[in-house]
């Protein structure tokens, strides 16, 4: 028998595999000798992505700036990176399995074979860095987003509103989604959903409660949403909607779950249409659309531009943030963000609805941000606001003005659909 405080020199069943596992990681992670002349910018922070098209080497840095680099890759370099990382994850690359695929806490590796890479043997070596690049101070030096934004959208956390964020590949939409998590009260259960884990939830904010859900050939995405029904989280994060699995999330939302998720649009107008095109059928169709101006909240488009001071550069910044909502049958899409601008602080009724009940006032601002913007990347969840500093949310009415009219209108359409 093991009593509790006597077992300290009894082995934890796994430690060794778990020891050997980690060696395999750090020998992936940390080996010069594998990665040759690329490894400096394996070990640069700044770079995001090392992608060779069989000729060429090119990189990506943190601000999306992409350049080809002078080094020699040579056949032999080719061949041993290619059976190191066939023998980390067990399996070949040949004609007859053409991709391979690996994958740690810190990178992502993907290789295909000549056979189907016709212009040479493309390998592409992606950092998903367990921090967080963005930081408020950074946001508002560079642009990303005003102050106005950043207040609109940490109080959009706050008031639990459902997030869906929006932008093509590579605009950031990860980085935004692990940048709003940040929001989340820690006491509030997270649960993360990724096929790829980007995330690192857990570690960006290591006194919060979370679980961490990887998919895989035998825990599908479905799997995963449908499992969260009994883990009690108030948050359901999923990495990115892609398909089918559209409708257990919105299933799970419409219950009351709350969360942050990723899809690929270029307006946000579009996110209905995209997620009614991801449903199986007809009638399903129907019920997204219903049950996207019922229970997505507030939708946000990532987007670059031409950086003015660098025609070879493009910089990301937050384009739009929109609001859906319901008025009896009329389905609206509220935007007050449009091009990185400002365009109305009048907010839907059902927005200040929620809003008053966190006891939110001025939700163009907080002390928050102001607090935050001293603070470098990854360390926001350090600072704890005092309780009850938030001025009254009449106090405030003003800076989210609306028509009376139009408000009361609004009040009582979106009461009835509720009651």
């Amino acid at each position: 028998m093991i009593c509790p405080g006597n077992n300290k020199n009894v082995p934890t069943v796994g430690t060794e595999e778990k020891d050997m596992e980690q060696e395999s990681i750090i020998a992936i992670e940390e080996s010069e000798d594998l990665y040759g002349v690329l490894y400096p910018y394996v070990r640069d922070e700044k770079i995001t992505d090392i992608d060779y098209n069989g000729k060429d080497v090119w990189v990506r840095d943190c601000n999306n700036y992409k350049r080809k680099i002078d080094v020699e890759i040579t056949d032999a370099w080719v061949a041993q990176f290619t059976q190191r990382i066939s023998n980390y994850v067990s399996k070949e690359l040949n004609v007859q399995n053409p991709r391979l695929e690996a994958e740690t806490p810190k990178l992502r590796l993907s290789i295909i074979h000549e056979s189907a890479a016709v212009t040479g043997r493309s390998i592409c070596i992606r950092k998903t860095p367990p921090y967080v690049r963005i930081s408020v101070g950074d946001a508002l030096k560079s642009g990303y987003a005003d102050a106005k934004c950043l207040s609109l959208l940490y109080h959009c956390i706050k008031a639990h509103q459902v997030i869906m964020i929006g932008g093509e590949p590579g605009a950031g939409k990860t980085e935004l989604a692990k940048f709003l998590s940040q929001f989340i009260p820690a006491e509030e259960r997270v649960i993360t959903i990724e096929d790829s884990l980007e995330w690192h939830y857990q570690d960006i904010r290591p006194d919060a409660d979370c679980v961490s859900l990887q998919t895989g050939k035998y825990f599908t995405i479905d799997d995963a949403i449908t499992a969260c029904l009994r883990q009690n989280p108030k948050w359901l994060n999923v990495s990115e909607l892609r398909g089918a699995e559209v409708q257990p999330y919105m299933k799970n939302i419409s219950g009351g779950m709350k969360g942050i998720t990723t899809i690929h649009v270029d307006d946000v107008r579009n996110i209905s249409d995209r997620m009614c095109n991801m449903c199986d059928s007809p009638a399903a169709r129907d019920r997204m659309e219903t049950d996207v101006y019922s229970y997505l909240n507030v939708g946000v488009l990532v987007s670059q531009k031409q950086d003015p001071d660098n025609p070879e550069r493009k910089v990301r910044f937050i384009d739009q943030v929109a609001f859906f909502y319901r008025m009896g049958d009329r389905k609206y899409v509220h935007v007050v963000y449009e091009n990185g601008m400002l365009v109305t602080e009048q907010l839907p009724e059902k927005v200040l609805y929620h809003m008053k009940r966190e006891n939110i006032g001025d939700v163009w601002n907080t002390d928050e941000i102001q607090k935050r913007s001293q603070m470098p990347a990854g360390e926001f969840y350090q600072y704890v606001p005092t309780v009850g500093t938030e001025t009254s949310f009449f106090e405030k009415q003003q800076h989210v003005s609306i028509d009376p009219v139009v408000a009361d209108i609004m009040h009582t359409s979106w009461k009835e659909e509720t009651e």
